[in-house]
């Protein structure tokens, strides 16, 4: 994207979408979208969303440049009302974009009301979606009051300086949702931090004596145990199946890892080993403190294709 003022129009115009659209895709094969599914709903919505927000920030940091530009070459008011207008209608399309897809993304990972009030991820959440409330609400009010006014009063008016500032503004808004959009990266949408919640499944986990794993693995599944679901060395027993139940036999032996993402440990490496039947594994993980952990086992399926799966566990002391 650098490049792009660098090089003739043509090949400018070429190195700058495919670097947009390289730093867009980048946000699928890393963070929530891995760990919830369905994949194809997850990943388009997660990508759509991302899209949707480049357009406004980029667009918003675009007319800041363009009103100060204009300002100081003493252009034409109304000509200046028209781009942003027009600018103004796009926003109204990203914004309901915005509004479905971060809807079908919260609706996914968080799952429930509980999780939403009484989580970090869901508070975090609520900030992030008050503050694109307010955002929304100062870009109606550019569209509706400011742009049309400074089409009537044009440069000898207060309109100009006021617009500038809103739209400032507005951008420096949108910088804060992106910070509070890494900030619910670091979270765990499912954990209420509910003590009575917390000690059921301590319960469930003592009891049985692990937990059962059942995750989406590609097309296929990855079913198992994983034992004795306390701190200190765990195991991890697990069978890889496609879709319709026959094993599956890798390229290599399957990668399992182990991380806390509300204690910032991990990813932590397992040991793994074949099992005694086909497309059968053991692993051995030791985890130092009890959390609610994320095991991903990652597979090499052929070649080009190598899907993960992705299961949570409580541990206990």
């Amino acid at each position: 994207m650098l490049l792009r003022a660098r090089l003739p129009r043509r090949e400018g115009s070429w190195a700058g979408s495919v670097g947009a659209g390289v730093a867009l895709v980048s946000v699928l094969p890393v963070g929530h979208t891995r760990t919830f599914g369905p994949s194809w709903l997850v990943m388009g919505a997660d990508l759509v969303h991302a899209a949707t927000a480049a357009v406004w920030l980029g667009g918003l940091v675009a007319l800041v440049l363009h009103l100060t530009r204009a300002r100081r070459r003493k252009g034409d008011p109304a000509e200046a009302a028209v781009v942003l207008g027009r600018f103004s209608t796009l926003a109204g399309g990203l914004v309901v974009l915005l509004g479905v897809t971060g809807t079908v993304l919260a609706v996914v990972m968080v799952g429930s009301v509980t999780a939403l009030v009484g989580s970090s991820y869901g508070l975090l959440l609520l900030a992030k979606l008050g503050m694109v409330a307010v955002i929304g609400g100062l870009a109606a009010w550019n569209r509706l009051g400011l742009v049309p006014r400074l089409a009537r009063e044009g440069s000898a008016g207060r309109a100009w300086p006021r617009l500038a500032l809103a739209v400032r503004l507005e951008a420096v808004g949108v910088v804060l949702v992106l910070g509070l959009t890494a900030a619910l990266t670091l979270q765990n949408p499912r954990a209420t931090g509910d003590p009575a919640e917390q000690a059921a499944a301590a319960a469930e986990v003592t009891a049985s004596g692990g937990t059962r794993l059942l995750a989406e693995l590609g097309t296929g599944h990855l079913t198992g145990r994983f034992s004795p679901g306390t701190a200190g060395e765990n195991v991890i027993t697990f069978d890889i199946t496609d879709a319709g139940g026959a094993p599956i036999v890798p390229l290599g032996m399957p990668q399992v890892s182990v991380a806390e993402p509300n204690l910032s440990l991990g990813p932590l490496a397992a040991e793994v080993e074949p099992g005694e039947t086909p497309g059968s594994y053991r692993a051995v993980v030791l985890l130092p403190v009890a959390g609610q952990w994320k095991i991903t086992a990652a597979v090499r399926v052929n070649e080009l294709e190598q899907p993960a799966a992705v299961a949570d566990v409580v541990v206990v002391r």
